[in-house]
């Protein structure tokens, strides 16, 4: 969820948090793949926690 809102926050208003708009909404397939790109390490990053919370 934190990885999706992330991704939707930095299409929507990336001069919020420093970040330029050309390169991640240039048009719909540059904002999808931002947005999975986040979604995508949010979720990476909660495997690699659960994993270090094991060991």
């Amino acid at each position: 969820m934190m990885g999706l809102s992330a991704g939707i926050g930095v299409i929507t208003s990336p001069e919020a948090i420093g970040i330029d708009l050309e390169p991640v909404a240039k048009n719909n397939q540059i904002k999808a793949l931002t947005v999975g790109y986040y979604v995508l390490s949010a979720v990476l990053t909660g495997l690699v926690l659960n994993l270090l919370k094991k060991h």
